[in-house]
């Protein structure tokens, strides 16, 4: 354990960053992550596959429910 235990055999606190233990500089794989121009861009496409998933869902529950977008029934 990097921190070691009190005399009651409790974990000791540490106080240095648990992601980075060692006081290492971030390594390049963080340099790898998405701007956040492409982050958004990326959300901005999730957004409209799910409002376009949503609106299939919309659209089959009124076909079940035997509606038409008007609210009237179907014949």
């Amino acid at each position: 354990m990097v921190g070691g235990t009190t005399a009651s055999g409790l974990p000791r606190r540490v106080s240095h960053s648990l992601k980075n233990p060692q006081g290492q500089a971030p390594s390049a794989q963080s340099a790898a992550e998405p701007t956040p121009a492409e982050d958004r861009a990326a959300g901005h496409e999730k957004l409209l596959a799910d409002l376009g998933a949503f609106t299939d869902g919309e659209r089959a529950a009124r076909e079940k429910q035997g509606t038409d977008e008007s609210g009237g029934q179907q014949q």
